[in-house]
Formats: C-alpha cells, structure tokens, sequence
C-alpha cells in the first residue's frame, strides 16, 4: 500500500522526484519535470473560459439587473439566512431596514430564501396569479405586525413565522413587489 508523501524538485538532473511511501519505506521512480509540467498546462482558450465563467459568477445579481426596484424589494423582504435577534427579530430588522421612518409600516413580510431562490419565482419556479406571480414551493417567511393603533415611532411589532407560497409581483424579470394580502398556503 502506498500513499503519497510529497513531490520535491532534484535540480541537479531537472526532475521531479515522486517519494510514494509505502509500508517498507521504498522510494518509485523519478518522472522528468517536462512531463509533469506538460500535464498541468492549459490551453489558452480553456484558461479564457474559465476566467470568464468565474468572472460572471462573481457578479452580484443585482449588477446584472441594476435596478432600483428590485434593490428595494430585496432590502425589505428578503432575510437569509435568517437573522437572529433573540426575541427582537421583527423590532430590529424593521428599523435597521428604514421600515420604521417616518412612520411604522404596519405590515412587512421578510423572506428567508435566496436570491435566486425568490427571482426564480418571476420565472420557471412561480405560477401566473393575474399579474402577480405565486411560487411553486414554500418559502420560510417572517411576518412582522405592527402593535397599537399609533404608526408613530417607537414601532413595536409581533412576529410569525410560517411556511407559504409567496406571492409577488415582477417586473422584466426581477422580483418588485411583495403581496402581503395574499397568504397561501397550498396550491
């Protein structure tokens, strides 16, 4: 049996010296460097494609969109992975997201699903629902209501968690609008 200890360059005779150990302690061969090197290069074109692929993945999706609506609709519903308050989640996410200024806004849904998760909905992952669109699977979602009858600050919210289809409204493809009258949850 034997496992591979490490490779070292004898510059002497240009080579790279193979050391496999094996349980006696027996050395292989040594392969020339050439051959080695001649393994590990890429050709330009695949070395090109790669790059680029690795360029466009990169990407923030919202550059490629570069809307304004789809940004908004992102800073007030989406929340993922959710985040952790410890019992003040709806009070905190709320006003850090500028949901509370100049006044309470009664009612927010935050979804915990990924961008591409939520955008798919616009697309193969939602169902025509008049002009909105209603995804095909459950999100994990986090409804936020406002407490009192006063939409002045300080804002103070309940929270409820719940799985649902979502419920949203696309524009060119991007997600812009979240529906909170609709709450679904089956097909």
């Amino acid at each position: 049996m034997k496992l591979l200890a490490n490779f070292s360059l004898a510059q002497k005779h240009n080579r790279v010296v193979n050391q496999p150990l094996d349980l006696c302690g027996a050395e292989s061969n040594t392969v020339p460097l050439e051959k080695v090197l001649g393994r590990m290069r890429l050709s330009e074109d695949v070395f090109c494609l790669f790059l680029a692929v690795l360029l466009v993945d990169l990407l923030p999706e919202s550059s490629c969109g570069n809307n304004p609506r789809y940004e908004k609709f992102l800073n007030q519903h989406r929340d993922e992975p959710r985040s952790r308050f410890h019992g003040r989640y709806c009070n905190t996410l709320m006003g850090s997201r500028g949901l509370t200024k100049p006044e309470c806004k009664e009612v927010n849904t935050f979804i915990h699903g990924s961008k591409r998760q939520i955008r798919a909905v616009c697309a193969e992952g939602g169902l025509p629902s008049g002009e909105l669109r209603k995804s095909r699977q459950h999100f994990r979602v986090t409804t936020c209501t406002l407490r009192g009858g006063s939409t002045r600050p300080p804002c103070e919210y309940k929270e409820n968690i719940s799985p649902r289809y979502i419920v949203i409204g696309c524009e060119g493809g991007w997600p812009v609008h979240y529906d909170e009258s609709q709450i679904v949850t089956s097909l």
